[in-house]
């Protein structure tokens, strides 16, 4: 039996808390639904932007957000462009360094109790939302570059996170009511993914990359090289998630990366190398994947050159970004292909790797 994943809403006052009566019409409703026990959406099946609302003190939110306290907030949406849902629950905020940088800084979304269903598991307990930073045209920028980033390696791999633009409307309590607009992403949650490829998801797990799966090791690593991201980890699993897939005793876990803001793909404002990098900005490509024969480096290499044309028409056709923008990824993307057809490559690798 086929899984859907998504928005299921329970018509019935014990959940919603909403008197759903045969035939009556609720205030908060734009127009009628029929009288059924659920109204299904899988949240990413479409790369239409969804809209959404929080309402909370902001003033209240920028005092907590380092020292990591949920704040009480109203979640707001719309279903099918008919009904509009309001659910009370908090967020709090995230990213290492986000979280005291940003102005809008990336949060989690609790949002057990609303609906958002896992095949036959219980609800999901949160979401993760990616927010645009500050209230600028660069950093509008760098949202959707970071957006583009996890769907070029969804082009890769089913083994990735899904992802969905939104656009955030936040309602200031704290300033009567003021309404600002600006972009953000949802994560498909980790439950959802790991379930969509019948895996489990591994939690405070840090093995030796002797028991990660190779291949997904390779993709992974020359994906981050194609993008110019120094900002992960395999041997100490940071911005990779870990998942058991069929067969994993056996074959070692998959990697699945997140969090590209530092990338040179993105060449956000504030990305700046680690220290011991011999790199002096983000924009300079190196390999910090696991060590291999030229041979295997060359089969993943060859592997991603295949989808060359894909990710150049995703980049192209994507709306959100002016045509300077996609001139500028596009560059950055043909050099790295050009690098790609040559044997050179193979041997820089070699000097990096870890």
């Amino acid at each position: 039996m086929k899984l859907r994943f998504g928005i299921l809403l329970f018509c019935s006052s014990l959940l919603l808390g909403w008197p759903f009566l045969s035939g009556a019409q609720d205030p908060l409703f734009e127009g009628s639904i029929e009288d059924s026990p659920e109204i299904q959406l899988d949240l990413f099946e479409t790369d239409t932007p969804l809209d959404i609302t929080l309402t909370f003190d902001m003033k209240r939110y920028q005092r907590s957000k380092m020292k990591g306290e949920l704040i009480p907030a109203t979640f707001s949406y719309t279903l099918n462009d008919s009904v509009r849902i309001n659910k009370s629950t908090p967020i709090k905020a995230r990213g290492e360094f986000r979280r005291g940088y940003c102005f809008y800084a990336p949060f989690w979304l609790y949002i057990k109790g609303s609906g958002l269903k896992v095949g036959e598991h219980k609800d999901i307990a949160r979401m993760k939302v990616v927010t645009q930073c500050m209230r600028s045209h660069s950093y509008e920028g760098y949202l959707m570059k970071e957006y583009l980033a996890y769907r070029i390696f969804e082009l890769l791999t089913p083994a990735s996170f899904r992802t969905r633009l939104v656009r955030i409307t936040y309602v200031d309590t704290g300033r009567k009511n003021k309404e600002t607009l600006t972009w953000g992403f949802i994560l498909e949650p980790e439950e959802m993914l790991a379930e969509r490829l019948n895996g489990v998801v591994m939690e405070d797990l840090i093995p030796g990359i002797d028991r990660m799966e190779r291949e997904a090791m390779n993709l992974v690593s020359v994906f981050e090289y194609m993008i110019g991201n120094p900002d992960y980890s395999i041997r100490g699993v940071h911005n990779v998630k870990l998942l058991g897939l069929p067969g994993y005793k056996s074959v070692g876990y998959t990697l699945v990366p997140y969090d590209f803001d530092y990338s040179g793909f993105v060449n956000a404002m504030y990305a700046i190398p680690a220290d011991e990098l011999p790199i002096n900005k983000v924009t300079e490509r190196i390999y910090l994947g696991p060590c291999r024969e030229r041979e295997e480096y060359r089969r993943t290499l060859d592997y991603v050159l295949g989808f060359q044309e894909e990710i150049m028409l995703l980049v192209s056709s994507f709306p959100y970004l002016s045509n300077g923008q996609k001139k500028e990824i596009r560059y950055y993307l043909e050099y790295y292909f050009e690098q790609s057809e040559t044997s050179g490559l193979e041997h820089s690798f070699r000097n990096s790797c870890r």
